[in-house]
């Protein structure tokens, strides 16, 4: 009952900004411990169900990464303002997860003690229907998420990062064959599994239409092809990342 007020955080991309990031979040900058099968879930209960989300591990090397895809921070310290406010980076981020919207102020603490770039958060209404249950609803959501992010961004292009467990390969090329000339490129970062045919068939479809197309396990390998792309710190580029060749040591 009466007046109530409440802080809140607004992000819109800088009118310099001509690259947004979108990205998943379990296993892409968080490991979830739970890849592999049911025995890593009962292994990894703790993990999954009681820490805390300062002890969450983070994926070897995103913090180090996301802060050059993302540009660096877009105000410098000297000229923040005081109050509530948080820096955002120069490239926009837009976080999609199979998680539920329960889980938003978890994911938000834990993507600040890692010091990742600040990003928009889509995530889901879970329910007992097919919506939320099995796997094809990872891939529906993030089809969803995916599309409404470039139907109101018109203006930008997109660099999409994500790993090979909730679908989000198949994701991206379907993002990739509605509109090639705004995706900049993919990362997938790998785990254990081997692709599936599903996945392979996606990742055929991102190479046909010439979307540079990155697959590997250490985002430090990752940061090197950041660097010979020549990704600066406060500008944009046409071209975020070459496509892995033959030879270097990953999967192209």
């Amino acid at each position: 009952d009466g007046r109530n007020s409440v802080i809140g955080h607004v992000l819109v991309p800088g009118k310099d900004a001509a690259i947004g990031v979108i990205s998943d979040i379990d296993d892409t900058i968080m490991e979830t411990g739970i890849t592999g099968g049911w025995h890593n879930v009962v292994r990894n209960w703790k993990r999954i169900f009681a820490q805390m989300p300062q002890e969450r591990i983070l994926v070897e090397g995103a913090d180090v990464f996301y802060g050059a895809i993302g540009g660096g921070v877009s105000v410098p310290k000297a000229e923040q303002p005081t109050g509530s406010f948080i820096p955002a980076t120069h490239r926009p981020f837009y976080y999609i997860s199979s998680s539920p919207w329960q889980l938003f102020s978890y994911l938000l603490a834990f993507q600040r003690s890692r010091n990742l770039p600040q990003g928009v958060l889509f995530l889901r209404k879970w329910g007992f229907n097919r919506d939320t249950i099995g796997e094809k609803s990872h891939g529906a959501h993030k089809q969803k998420s995916i599309s409404a992010i470039l139907d109101h961004f018109s203006d930008l292009r997109f660099a999409f990062i994500g790993d090979d467990t909730q679908g989000d390969l198949p994701a991206f090329a379907e993002a990739v064959a509605r509109e090639p000339e705004r995706i900049a490129a993919v990362f997938i970062r790998t785990t254990e599994n081997a692709l599936s045919d599903v996945e392979l068939d996606a990742k055929r479809v991102i190479e046909s239409f010439g979307v540079p197309l990155w697959l590997g396990n250490s985002y430090a390998v990752g940061q090197d092809f950041l660097r010979a792309a020549g990704v600066a710190p406060h500008g944009e580029t046409s071209r975020i990342v070459e496509t892995v060749g033959p030879g270097s040591g990953e999967e192209a």
